[in-house]
């Protein structure tokens, strides 16, 4: 599957890369060519095994959340053809037709002088080119080039999340095929405890107690690996979604929780975030929005100026309508619109307009100091996580330990069989709680890297895990 699945996803990376920086002409034919390629493909049956590259590599190409946020780059195209069509002249046509119950007339001196038809037809052809709009047209235009910029930076907010989401999914089943595992094998130690005890009881060496907590011992152990069993499912199904492939699917997963260490310092990881997060780049954009939509408003305060020219075929002629032929009219003209007084609306609305920017460049300024903030919490829940596996791979370690010192001195006759209930339970503990902490180093680089705005093809090949 890794084969097949390579020859299309190459190029999906290379363009990553690319759009993750600022944009050329290049660059947005890449974006254009990866909206393509992701838009062809629906739902697939896969199986097999799965790395977590692999993984990634299928979500961009069949996740749902982000085929249908490729569709923003299209609406946006629309809207910057829409904007551009107010420089070009409007035409319009129509065709009357009217028939009278009487042919209009007047009389002088008792003579009725005809001044019409009964049947009248007409043509008109208008053209108007707008000429001056106080400049509304041309900011319109750029606030839909803008809408094209943030668009972009919508669709690489959302392949980040994507592989932020599908590496979570990926690390949530191997935390719970970890968690199984464990309670399989404490499932199993305790029904050669409970085995142990029979065998005891035979010889008059166990109670009949010691039976009985054997046994509620092995139906507790039963119960975890139960649940355990089904949360591998509901976390399989979940990274199916995430993937945007079958539910029907079935893979193993090639790789296993692992601990690499890795460090950040604040002042760094400020400045990579702040050169890589789409959603500050995108919260910048929407500024220089809010910039165009002031002078807008200000633009209204100015005359609109049209060129119109109009050309008419009617029967009567249009020149005298006495003349029952066809005939021809035109005209040009310039046309000045200039509303003088609207009850202030137009003031109102520039207020309006201007408050919207100060608002926006407050927001964006939150939006850093919120970008450190979640940087601060990541290197802290890093530092935190590494602590963590040391810490209990060391009390992993010490609980095997005292589980084999115990079940010896239990088959020598010096524990009890609580005692030995106790040491499975203590080291079906501290299993988890090291592959938990593996877990949470993982998720803390993972999220670090998403808060960095990093998560690349350099990320999927390897080079940032």
């Amino acid at each position: 599957m890794k084969n097949k699945m390579k020859k299309n996803f190459f190029k999906y990376f290379f363009l990553f890369f690319l759009i993750s920086c600022s944009k050329s002409e290049t660059e947005e034919e890449l974006i254009a060519d990866f909206v393509n390629n992701v838009k062809e493909n629906n739902d697939v049956y896969i199986e097999g095994n799965l790395s977590w590259e692999d993984a990634v590599k299928l979500a961009l190409k069949y996740n749902k959340i982000l085929k249908a946020t490729i569709e923003e780059r299209d609406i946006a195209r629309g809207e910057k053809i829409e904007a551009s069509s107010e420089f070009f002249p409007k035409v319009l046509s129509s065709f009357n037709y009217s028939h009278l119950d009487k042919s209009p007339s007047v009389f002088v001196n008792d003579v009725e002088i005809p001044l019409g038809k009964i049947d009248n037809y007409s043509v008109d052809l208008t053209v108007k080119q707008p000429l001056f709009y106080g400049g509304s047209i041309y900011f319109k235009n750029l606030i839909a080039s803008l809408g094209q910029n943030i668009a972009d930076e919508k669709i690489i907010k959302q392949i980040q999340t994507t592989i932020f989401e599908t590496l979570q999914a990926y690390f949530d089943l191997l935390l719970a095929k970890k968690v199984y595992l464990v309670k399989k094998r404490s499932f199993f130690a305790s029904k050669r405890h409970l085995k142990d005890v029979k065998d005891k009881i035979e010889n008059d060496v166990a109670s009949q107690y010691d039976l009985l907590r054997a046994k509620v011992d092995l139906s507790n152990f039963k119960g975890e690996f139960i649940n355990a069993d089904n949360v591998v499912k509901l976390k399989r199904s979940n990274l199916y979604k995430i993937l945007g492939v079958s539910q029907e699917s079935k893979i193993i997963l090639k790789d296993s929780l692992k601990y690499k260490k890795m460090e950040m310092t604040l002042e760094k990881a400020v400045d990579i975030a702040f050169k890589n997060r789409p959603d500050l780049k995108e919260k910048k954009l929407f500024v220089d929005v809010k910039k165009e939509q002031v002078n807008i408003a200000i633009s209204k305060f100015f005359p609109k100026f049209d060129f119109v020219y109009s050309n008419k075929w009617g029967r009567p002629d249009p020149h005298s309508s006495t003349i029952d032929s066809w005939g021809r009219q035109w005209s040009i003209a310039l046309s000045m619109n200039w509303p003088i007084f609207e009850g202030l609306k137009k003031r109102g609305n520039l207020i309006k307009e201007k408050a919207h920017l100060e608002k926006s460049r407050y927001l964006l300024q939150d939006m850093k100091q919120q970008i450190i903030l979640e940087l601060r919490k990541s290197i802290f829940s890093l530092e935190n996580a590494d602590y963590l596996v040391k810490s209990q791979k060391l009390d992993l370690k010490r609980a095997k330990e005292a589980l084999k010192l115990v079940q010896y001195g239990y088959k020598e006759g010096i524990n009890t069989e609580i005692e030995v209930t106790d040491a499975i339970s203590a080291t079906t503990k501290s299993k988890i709680l090291y592959y938990q902490a593996l877990y949470q180093h993982e998720m803390a680089k993972l999220y670090l890297n998403f808060s960095l705005g990093l998560l690349n093809p350099k990320f999927i090949s390897g080079e940032k895990r």
